[in-house]
């Protein structure tokens, strides 16, 4: 599947600009616009986020023209009192269509203030709808440009790599016990804190814990400190 964007009748700057980003925070670069407010397209041309996106983007007089090359059109609805005439297919399940998409795949979103109209929606092949409170049904456009990106793009992406710090071994311990056994010779303790007992927690700690190099030289350090403020 090759991902079109296409927004019908877009009015908003910040959405279009916004929608653009969203775009691009996911990999994708086809943005095509249907008959744009000739002022705000003038000024979300020169949005900082994503300019390479939209200086791309295409403005087309239908959508007719805009989908041309498409093989399938999804047309985004919340579908709040409206019949659907095409088989919906949930934003979730998106995923499970996508291999039988080939070719380049039209999401046609509609204008801020009216949404797709009923001549767009019959261009389509399919209807696609985001899950919603059935309250308040309808999204924000660039909201749901966003959402629909993550969900065809969420398995492309591999996890961020987590560097993990270095697990302490037992000769980093064995520096921290030394510290840890001279300053129990120079701290008053109650009797229960005898040195068996003290040293008793001190392996159950460590026998519990994964400490890196990093938080064990920490500790030895507090505790050399702490002796040096005592004296």
């Amino acid at each position: 599947m090759k991902p079109v964007f296409i927004l019908v009748r877009p009015r908003n700057p910040l959405n279009i600009g916004a929608c653009a980003r969203a775009m691009g925070n996911f990999g994708f670069t086809d943005l095509r616009l249907v008959k744009p407010y000739a002022p705000s397209w003038k000024e979300a041309v020169t949005a900082v986020h994503a300019s390479h996106i939209l200086k791309k983007a295409k403005v087309y007089a239908s959508l007719k023209e805009a989908a041309a090359d498409c093989s399938t059109i999804l047309a985004t609805t919340s579908l709040d009192r409206r019949v659907a005439y095409r088989q919906v297919i949930s934003l979730p399940e998106i995923a499970n269509y996508a291999p039988k998409f080939t070719g380049k795949t039209a999401f046609i979103f509609g204008s801020e203030k009216t949404g797709l109209s009923s001549e767009d929606i019959a261009l389509a092949n399919y209807i696609l709808h985001v899950p919603t409170n059935p309250k308040i049904p309808s999204l924000n456009l660039a909201q749901a440009l966003m959402l629909c990106c993550y969900e065809i793009a969420k398995h492309n992406f591999p996890r961020p790599s987590i560097k993990s710090e270095k697990i302490a071994k037992q000769s980093d311990y064995a520096i921290f016990e030394k510290e840890f056994q001279n300053f129990l010779k120079k701290v008053p303790r109650p009797p229960v804190l005898n040195d068996k007992n003290c040293m008793e927690y001190f392996n159950e700690i460590k026998a519990k814990s994964a400490l890196t190099t990093r938080e064990v030289y920490f500790l030895k350090s507090l505790l050399v400190r702490t002796l040096k403020l005592i004296k």
